[in-house]
């Protein structure tokens, strides 16, 4: 059930009780209940500061370009939509009941919504499948007849500038963005995953943080694509500059010839079965100590490797402990999971490499009915000039919940307190198939809460490393809170079993609730009371230009937890 919302809509705001009354009736019966703002006047914070005062605890989705809004011919806020997921049909549209007109009220007589839930439900017709709205007209684009966009001066660019890194040959993505006949036959798959946000695949919201190769659309960007594909996708006139210039094949390192390359042995992947972690131990002899300043994790076979985690297995007497008890960070430097790139560490710094060196390999792969072979590679890449710091990988834990069957969202946290000045450079967030959202949260020693990076709609299959742009100062005695909601209901898609409680564990159909973060100690010749002062500066930094919806063109989809807004 969809339900069309505007900042100051007084018919609104009166139909969110109702709503919520509604929603308790339903929602047990595997009813999802949206709001959606498609109002240009209305920004996320905006949104999120009405949800709060006005007790809003739907999600809702900010319609930046107005795509869905035009699909779905969108007029009037407080028009509730009920849309039967099996075929994809609007089966009504309409108010709540009959309480509300333009400034006037009276007692229910008819409960438009609840029969149309329960007609829809019971598979029976509905009796009054569409019903006039009231509420606030929404503005939408000009009704001025355009040309549609052109596919040489604004389509073709825009596809060359975001979307062939991996459109390209040796890309990740299926298929390649080589000239116009090609875009033109995958034109609708395309109006698709942009409508839903599939594509480009950037998760975070951007109102929290800057990340550095930032891969959003801007939603100008994205009505124009989806303009031109609803228009005949035509060709025009001019050259086509996906032929005129086309891309490069993805190189076979992305960050250039390694220094060194290790060569994991050949593994067998059987046809069907899960399959357990499998351990590589290697040792190498150096002529001295090396500094790792960045590494890339290759498969020869991506479509059987589900990730791969690499440790330096330092000796004992020389193990520096991660500020984050559990083991499993100590010396951890690489990892392969999909949509990660390589490790590139900042100037400076890396990760060091005893002379003999001794490498651990974690690799989990899945099975594809047909028996598979995978030859692994592992470059590494030397600093040339001084390291001056020492990085390592800290985590946030929580090993010790349990997800009751069929809960739509299941709160799981965990907290860590940091013991040492530190400068934290990225975050890696990790959950499984039920991971629905997840956020990091710094809480420094006086009580000030900030969050660093909001997951809105995560996505197992796009485990993004979140590269600051500027790192964050932070001092000891603050707490990084990882908080997270799971959906083990049959509504997830990707859910592997519903009916199951859900606890920690290595597989995916298991889950895990992990927040990595790549940081440095602050040295002793960096004095305290400047490293306080960073630490503020940077907080005040960071609230000053948090991104308006204005500053973010350039960003894709956000999605939302209850009480925050969420774009489309």
């Amino acid at each position: 059930m969809l339900f069309t919302q505007g900042i100051g809509c007084p018919i609104v705001r009166k139909n969110i009780v109702p709503l919520k009354e509604v929603r308790a009736k339903f929602a047990s019966r595997g009813v999802d209940f949206w709001m959606i703002n498609a109002s240009p006047q209305d920004d996320l914070d905006e949104i999120a500061t009405e949800a709060k005062d006005w007790g809003i605890d739907f999600p809702i989705l900010k319609d930046e370009a107005r795509l869905v809004a035009s699909a779905l011919e969108l007029v009037r806020t407080a028009e509730a939509l009920v849309i039967d997921t099996k075929t994809w049909s609007i089966v009504y549209r309409g108010p709540l009941d009959d309480r509300l007109d333009y400034e006037t009220e009276r007692p229910v007589r008819e409960r438009h919504l609840e029969d149309a839930l329960n007609g829809l439900l019971a598979g029976e017709p509905i009796g009054k499948p569409r019903v006039e709205p009231r509420g606030c007209l929404i503005r939408h684009r000009q009704s001025v007849v355009e040309p549609p966009p052109s596919y040489a001066h604004e389509i073709a660019p825009i596809l060359a500038d975001r979307c062939r890194t991996c459109h390209r040959a040796g890309g990740v993505a299926p298929w390649q963005m080589t000239d116009y006949a090609t875009v033109h036959g995958w034109a609708p798959m395309m109006r698709e995953v942009l409508r839903t946000g599939r594509m480009p695949p950037w998760r975070n919201d951007p109102r929290f943080g800057h990340f550095v190769d930032d891969g959003s659309l801007s939603s100008q960007d994205r009505g124009t694509l989806v303009r031109w594909i609803e228009a005949g996708a035509p060709r025009g006139d001019g050259p086509d500059p996906l032929v005129t210039d086309p891309a490069p094949p993805a190189p076979e390192w992305q960050l250039g010839e390694p220094d060194f390359v290790v060569e994991v042995p050949e593994q067998q992947i059987p046809a069907t079965g899960v399959l357990p972690y499998r351990y590589e131990r290697l040792t190498f002899e150096f002529e001295t100590d090396r500094w790792i300043r960045a590494a890339e994790i290759r498969p020869s076979n991506a479509a059987v490797m589900h990730h791969t985690i690499v440790w330096i297995n330092y000796r004992r007497a020389n193990r520096r402990f991660p500020i984050e008890g559990p083991d499993r960070t100590r010396g951890q430097f690489a990892a392969y999971v999909p949509g990660i790139g390589p490790a590139n560490f900042p100037e400076g710094s890396g990760f060091r490499l005893p002379a003999r060196g001794k490498l651990k390999f974690q690799i989990h792969y899945i099975s594809t009915g047909r028996p598979e072979v995978d030859r692994p590679q592992l470059g590494l890449y030397f600093a040339k000039g001084p390291v001056t710091h020492e990085l390592h990988v800290g985590a946030v834990v929580n090993e010790v919940f349990r997800i009751p069957p069929r809960d739509p969202e299941y709160d799981v946290r965990a907290t860590h307190t940091f013991e040492k000045d530190v400068l934290v450079y990225s975050f890696s967030p990790h959950m499984h198939y039920r991971g629905k959202h997840i956020r990091y949260e710094l809480e420094t020693p006086d009580g000030r809460r900030e969050t660093l990076l909001s997951v809105p709609r995560y996505d197992f299959n796009w485990q993004h490393s979140y590269v600051l742009e500027t790192p964050i100062a932070i001092r000891a005695g603050s707490r990084l809170h990882l908080i997270a909601g799971f959906d083990n209901s049959p509504q997830n898609p990707a859910n592997p079993d519903p009916d199951r409680w859900v606890t920690w564990g290595k597989q995916s159909f298991d889950e895990m609730l992990l927040g990595y973060f790549l940081y440095r100690e602050r040295h002793e010749s960096e004095p305290a009371a400047t490293w306080l002062e960073r630490s503020d500066h940077d907080s005040e930094t960071r609230t000053a230009h948090r991104p308006h919806q204005h500053e973010q063109a350039h960003r894709d989809q956000r999605g939302a937890m209850p009480s925050e807004a969420r774009s489309d």
